[in-house]
């Protein structure tokens, strides 16, 4: 199926192009598919965009988290969620070198459930109210893509493999919608989410690297 996007750039003959205005057609790919369903994107490229990209993601998390340090948090209240968190990882980069592909489906069912909890801190509660430029909700959108962006690096990679990716779990817990009674505990929760987003990229960065540069290696 080819995907139109206005404005899109038009993809070359076999080779998927990101494109950020895709979203509302193919989220969380970014991907405009031509006719023939064949990639012309070695894996090489795809590992270094994974590792690239989860870098970025971490640095713009701790951007975030240094934001609300700065502005919003006091440093009393984060001593009581120091060690609260809501997605974590705890895939090892020698497990992953060990089986790629079933690593990489693990990460895309993690990164969606992460995605989701972000989207949630931003679309509700008083952060969804914030319009200008520069807010908490433009930092945490912004974040959002970056993952988006991410997902799809890692659906390029399954399908390099002739593998398909896991189905997408949407679901927000009632416990974790109901945890901003306050703006406080709505800020709270916010920064627990955007520190997950820091763990898991640091996580993920590590394994990255460690799958670039086994002996086994990645084909150029």
């Amino acid at each position: 199926m080819t995907l139109t996007v206005q404005g899109a750039p038009t993809p070359a003959p076999n080779r998927v192009v990101r494109d950020q205005s895709a979203v509302m057609h193919d989220a969380p790919c970014y991907v405009l598919s031509p006719e023939n369903p064949v990639i012309n994107i070695s894996p090489r490229e795809t590992i270094d965009d994974m590792v690239r990209r989860t870098e970025g993601v971490k640095i713009a998390a701790s951007k975030i988290i240094k934001h609300m340090k700065d502005t919003i948090l006091q440093s009393k209240l984060l001593q009581w969620v120091e060690t609260d968190s809501f997605v974590t990882s705890s895939f090892t980069p020698a497990a992953a070198v060990a089986n790629r592909e079933q690593a990489f489906r693990e990460h895309y069912s993690l990164l969606f459930r992460l995605v989701t909890h972000v989207e949630h801190v931003y679309k509700n509660n008083t952060i969804k109210q914030q319009s200008e430029s520069g807010s908490l909700k433009s930092q945490i959108r912004d974040l959002e893509k970056e993952i988006f962006q991410l997902l799809c690096d890692l659906k390029i990679a399954s399908r390099l493999t002739a593998q398909s990716v896991p189905s997408s779990d949407t679901t927000v817990s009632n416990q974790f919608k109901n945890l901003a009674t306050t703006t406080v505990n709505e800020m709270l929760r916010a920064y627990i989410v955007i520190r997950d987003v820091e763990k898991v990229m640091t996580s993920l960065h590590r394994i990255y690297i460690a799958v670039r540069d086994s002996p086994v290696g990645i084909k150029p």
